[in-house]
């Protein structure tokens, strides 16, 4: 499974500004630096520090971490450092925004602290579930809740910690949407394949291809990672299961001829 939920969150605002920037062509460190500047004219609210660190850590995932050298980019960990002393005074000025959490967790990510990272998405859930009992009902909270969930999962898996990845997975399944309980599912086999606990594996794929009729897609996705291992007769299954539609009948094809 790929890093899809790997999301950059950021306001309607934010995006259309980035969206400007590279419109022009100025998406460069250095333009990005005179936009950051000119957005500091004036005292900075939470909302506006916010804001502006969402469009930065946006225009800072298209820098590389390090040079060809591999040597660390300082204008890029200047630009992490000005991030993240905005999202500390948005914080301090109004204090348990689920924003300001969501986006210090990415750039714990983004500075290769897999294991800080974990742990803050953790706390983005808790602060989700503390800040709104009705938090499911909500389709904004219910979505950083998700992608908290998801985050945690692949940064425990960045960090080796695969027992713990699976550990939050099976912890936070049910308070899922139906999609997504069946994405936790193809991820949690894929983490026991690499356990070499292929029967398990297995077990967490079956369920997926039973329900294919009503939900192919999931079967799809457990076919592939089950191809990806070997386990060729289970994913024809899975891809045969889901063959009335287009891309379970292409999946199928495909397989048949690797064989």
């Amino acid at each position: 499974m790929g890093d899809s939920a790997d999301i950059v969150p950021s306001g309607s605002a934010a995006n259309s500004t980035l969206r400007r920037i590279c419109g022009y062509g100025l998406g460069s460190l250095a333009a990005a630096g005179l936009i950051w500047a000119a957005c500091y004219t004036r005292p900075a609210d939470a909302d506006t520090l916010v804001g502006n660190a969402s469009i930065q850590i946006q225009l800072a995932y298209g820098i590389p971490a390090v040079d060809k050298d591999g040597k660390s980019l300082t204008a890029r960990e200047a630009m992490l450092d000005d991030i993240s002393r905005s999202l500390e005074l948005a914080e301090e000025q109004d204090p348990g925004r689920l924003d300001t959490a969501e986006l210090s967790a990415l750039l714990q990510q983004m500075r290769g602290d897999f294991s800080g990272a974990a742990a803050s998405y953790r706390a983005l859930q808790e602060r989700v579930v503390s800040t709104n009992a009705q938090w499911a009902d909500n389709e904004g909270h219910r979505k950083i809740f998700e992608v908290a969930v998801f985050q945690e999962a692949r940064n425990l898996l960045r960090a080796g910690s695969d027992q713990a990845a699976l550990h939050t997975l099976n912890l936070r399944t049910a308070a899922l949407s139906q999609d997504l309980r069946d994405r936790a599912a193809v991820m949690r086999a894929e983490i026991l394949f690499d356990l070499e606990q292929v029967a398990a594996a297995k077990e967490e794929a079956a369920p997926l291809i039973a329900a294919a009729t009503d939900r192919p897609m999931p079967s799809v996705w457990a076919g592939r990672a089950l191809a990806a291992e070997g386990a060729w007769q289970m994913a024809e299954q899975a891809f045969q299961a889901a063959s009335h539609k287009a891309e379970g009948a292409f999946q199928l094809a495909r397989l048949k001829l690797d064989q």
